[in-house]
Order: structure tokens, then C-alpha cells, then sequence
């Protein structure tokens, strides 16, 4: 029996690039799977666009105020159905296969996290290299506490998870360094070393970063690493 998939994604004055995305992602999924998307308070025409498809698997969420990207995102997992569960931005595109060639690596793998790699598109719409690449860090607890190589809209993930990443703590930065410190943690990540997004990088989705020093930016990864083995052990005991 084929698997529900379930795409997740938050959005926010996204009128510009929502619905190429939404149209990339309806190419690759069956009529019994779904896409969730919570809003988060647009003030531009970002739901107009998404009801304008009329498809009866876009679920659209609406929040009464603005609540921020990680409570949008912990929403949009908590409602879904699928027995796997995708994360998606608003402004970017799925490639061919996406789906496929995830669903696939993690179940001949049985590891229950997926991450692949993306193109990295400029203002321009030029491909200036590739994600991983970019990061250029080992793939592993320790990469991690140097340069987080996660990214959400790369993500997929079993449901048999959920309950081991949510609810988000309310002190991490993102869902998507949380998420993937869990599946390193518990050795069930996969990698799928090709790119099958193109990631729009643009001024309006580019979060700013604070400089500091290597001694600070491993302190607060190390800390979400912290955070990530307390938590799966108050679970484990059932505190």
C-alpha cells in the first residue's frame, strides 16, 4: 500500500512565489495525500492564492495573529495525516522526483529522517551552487555544532517521529537544527546527496545573522544538542 504523504508548510506575504511553489508540489502527489499550510497572518494576497487552486488536499490554516514560523510550522505538523510528512517554504520549487527519491532512501535505509540537497537560486534566478556544498561540514553531530547543515524545506521525515520533535521548544531558533539534531542523535538520518529543490535565496527570506565568535556558535548549538538528549530522556522515562 502506497504511503500517505503530508507537505507542511508556513507561510507569510508570500503572493509573489506561493503558488509556483504549490504547483510544483501538486505534480508529484496522489489524490489521497495533502498539503497543509498555515498562514501566519498575511497581509498580502498569499491566501487568495492558494484557495485560487480549489484542490480539495490544500488544507489552509489560518492564524488569528502572528505567532512566527516555528509555532506555524509545529502547527502544521501537529494537523497532519501522512505517514510521512514533508516540510516545504513558500518560495521555492520542487524538482521531479522529489517525493520518489526521498520516500525511497528512507525506506530501504529504515532511517526515519531524510534530508537531500538544493540549487541555490539568486535574486536573478541564477544557480549560484549547491546547498551542501555550501555548508562544506561533516555530516554528523559534530558538523553540526560547527555549521547546521539542515534545512526545513529539504526535509522529510516518518511519522513515527513526531512525537520525539514536538512540541518545539520554545527557546530553540529553528525547527529544522531541531529536528535534524534528533535524527542525528537516535543515528536515523539519511542523506540524499542530490539537489531536488531550487532554493530561492532573496532579501526578503533571508534571515539576518549575528557574527560571533566560533566559541559562541558551538556553545548554542551544543546547547540545542543538550536540549535534544534531556528531552528524549524525560520521554524515554516518561517524566
Amino acid at each position: 500500500m502506497k504511503p500517505k504523504v503530508s507537505v507542511c508548510m508556513a507561510s507569510y506575504n508570500g503572493e509573489k512565489y506561493i503558488g509556483s511553489q504549490i504547483r510544483s508540489i501538486i505534480l508529484q502527489i496522489s489524490s489521497q495525500d495533502e498539503i497543509i499550510i498555515v498562514d501566519d497572518n498575511s497581509k498580502d494576497n498569499t491566501v487568495a492564492v492558494i484557495e485560487s487552486f480549489k484542490d480539495i488536499r490544500i488544507k489552509v490554516i489560518k492564524n488569528e495573529k502572528n505567532l512566527g514560523v516555528l509555532k506555524s510550522f509545529a502547527k502544521a505538523i501537529e494537523y497532519s495525516t501522512g505517514d510521512y510528512i514533508f516540510l516545504s517554504d513558500q518560495d521555492d520549487i520542487w524538482l521531479p522526483g522529489k517525493i520518489v527519491k526521498m520516500l525511497s532512501a528512507m525506506r530501504s535505509s529504515e532511517k526515519m529522517v531524510c534530508l537531500s540537497d538544493a540549487y541555490i537560486l539568486n535574486e536573478n534566478g541564477k544557480c549560484e551552487e549547491t546547498f551542501l556544498k555550501s555548508r562544506n561540514v561533516s555530516r554528523n553531530l559534530l558538523g553540526a555544532m560547527y555549521k547546521n547543515f539542515f534545512i526545513g524545506c529539504c526535509m522529510a521525515f516518518d511519522k513515527k517521529i513526531k512525537s520525539k520533535i514536538l512540541p518545539f521548544p520554545s527557546n530553540i531558533n529553528m525547527h529544522d537544527q531541531w529536528i535534524g539534531v534528533v535524527s542525528l542523535v537516535m543515528d536515523s538520518f539519511v542523506l540524499v546527496n542530490e539537489p531536488l529543490i531550487l532554493y530561492r535565496r532573496h532579501s526578503n527570506n533571508v534571515t539576518s545573522m549575528k557574527r560571533g565568535d566560533i566559541t559562541s556558535i558551538i556553545r548554542k548549538r551544543s546547547s540545542v544538542i543538550g536540549q535534544v538528549l534531556i528531552a528524549m530522556y524525560r520521554k524515554s522515562r516518561k517524566i
